[in-house]
């Protein structure tokens, strides 16, 4: 909460406003300044949106979002919001002993979009005049980034909403390897849409994306054939309740890791 205040605070002293937009075809990443940093001490990131990858485009809505550190000893810390800037929330994360860390981000409340024959618009069906259908957004966001010899943090189960899940150590790829993940829904496998993602790929590239379904177990397998960063996109979709008063319900998992020239260490 101390974060999320002290972000809107700067945004209103830097003369910013946060998204007013539809982000929901967004998709979103929490980017370090290295995914092998050398040293301990505070690591710069980012947390963004964009459609390019990775181009950062705005900023998350933070007052839907918390913000975190996983260490590797597998204990949570807050990551609180620096300062922000117009396409951009700055994080700072403090590494201090070495192997894999988790930075990430997920909702703590559900995003609201109606639609309307003006177009889309933020709210519910009895807050938005003319709704023809409203569906929630819930998304989460984990990075991998490792210092010195990694260590198995990468295959922790957060308990996020929607979370995507290494089955094997991604911390060391190098083009051509295979890796296998896992989604989960509420803590249990799920069905969804899984989509592999490399730096530079632009948005609407269908042939450059790789797209595949998880399997009864939540299973899905890629290959990452090239060097750099790659983002993993779960996208889960389903009916609301009839109780709920919405139409659809939109679950989004992202992980963001990085494949290098040689399986080891960037730095």
């Amino acid at each position: 909460m101390q974060a999320i205040c002290r972000a809107l605070l700067c945004a209103t002293c830097l003369g910013l406003s946060l998204p007013l937009t539809p982000v929901r075809a967004h998709d979103y990443w929490v980017m370090p300044a290295t995914f092998n940093p050398a040293d301990p001490g505070l690591l710069p990131a980012s947390f963004a949106y964009g459609h390019a990858y990775f181009v950062d485009e705005g900023i998350p809505d933070l007052t839907r979002f918390r913000t975190f550190l996983i260490q590797p000893d597998g204990r949570e810390v807050p990551l609180p919001v620096a300062r922000i800037s117009a396409e951009r929330a700055h994080l700072l994360a403090p590494l201090t002993i070495p192997g894999t860390y988790v930075l990430g981000a997920g909702s703590t409340q559900p995003e609201y979009w109606s639609n309307t024959p003006q177009g889309f618009r933020p709210g519910r069906p009895g807050e938005v005049p003319e709704a023809t259908s409203t569906a929630a957004f819930v998304k989460s966001t984990k990075t991998l980034l490792t210092l010195g010899e990694p260590t198995d943090t990468w295959g922790q189960v957060l308990g996020l909403e929607i979370e995507l899940v290494p089955l094997a150590d991604p911390t060391r790829l190098a083009p051509g390897d295979r890796l296998p993940v896992q989604v989960l829904w509420r803590g249990e496998p799920a069905a969804a849409t899984v989509v592999a993602l490399h730096q530079g790929l632009a948005e609407g590239d269908r042939d450059g994306a790789q797209q595949t379904a998880s399997d009864a177990e939540g299973r899905a397998e890629f290959r990452l054939d090239r060097a750099g960063p790659w983002l993993i996109v779960a996208r889960l979709d389903r009916a609301a309740p009839p109780s709920s008063g919405l139409t659809r319900e939109n679950y989004r998992a992202y992980l963001l890791l990085e494949v290098t020239a040689t399986g080891g260490d960037d730095a």
